[in-house]
């Protein structure tokens, strides 16, 4: 109640004075699901909820100034609300929830290849990269992306939205693509992605057991991303193949 004195005695409100509640801060403004948020502001008696984007939160009523809360399950970006037995407060900007890669589908495979992504919070995702370089993609749903790997080089898919970036914690391997033709001077070139270093080039004149490969020793040169060997076949027909040298 409200006190009020006169020259004549004390007057005293029938009813108590509500002090609503106030959200003024919140640290940080983004997470992920389980983490810890401090709410700061004033009005925080008898805290009732606290709610992420309408999601019910666990959380303590540290003081009148304080609330701790956890980030909920299968929340979304959104305000933060407060409520007390004597009013509702919402924060005036956004809680800003990161997206969650559970899984990618296939975990390798040549450039070009299309990967989906399955998880959690897809809908605010703006951009998709992998291995530093933009990828062009799809947000079919809150839960799933298809993209394109767009460089034969492994690496992991980042996504990024208003909370900031996640990175896979899986890395997309590119499979080596083999390309071979002949040039119109009779050449033969064989090309492989340059993050594949080991590779080497051995021939056979003939693939009828017991099959003997020989190093060709050729030179590899680096081609517009491609590691290109150009050999200049002579005599009789010979089989190409490209191989793994292990470091010793």
């Amino acid at each position: 109640p409200i006190t009020i004195r006169t020259p004549a005695g004390l007057i005293t409100t029938i009813t108590n004075f509500a002090m609503l509640p106030k959200l003024d801060t919140l640290t940080p403004d983004r997470g992920r699901v389980g983490d810890s948020v401090v709410i700061g502001g004033s009005g925080f008696f008898n805290v009732t909820a606290v709610k992420f984007n309408g999601i019910s939160a666990s959380f303590t009523n540290d003081s009148v100034n304080r609330i701790t809360a956890t980030v909920p399950a299968g929340v979304t970006s959104g305000p933060v609300t407060v409520i007390t037995g004597e009013g509702t407060t919402v924060s005036a900007g956004t809680f800003y929830i990161f997206p969650t890669v559970t899984d990618f589908t296939p975990k390798s495979g040549p450039y070009g290849a299309t990967v989906v992504l399955t998880g959690l919070n897809f809908l605010d995702v703006t951009n998709l990269t992998f291995s530093a370089v933009n990828v062009s993609f799809t947000v079919d749903s809150a839960t799933q992306i298809t993209a394109t790997i767009p460089v034969a080089t492994s690496g992991n898919l980042e996504l990024y939205n208003p909370a900031g970036i996640t990175t896979t914690l899986d890395v997309f391997t590119v499979e080596p693509q083999i390309q071979s033709f002949f040039t119109t001077t009779g050449k033969l070139v064989l090309q492989w992605p340059i993050d594949a270093p080991l590779f080497r080039v051995a021939s056979t004149p003939s693939l009828t057991p017991p099959v003997i490969w020989t190093d060709e020793n050729a030179t590899v040169y680096n081609v517009g991303g491609l590691r290109t060997v150009t050999n200049t076949p002579s005599g009789a027909s010979k089989f190409y193949r490209l191989f793994f040298q292990f470091p010793e």
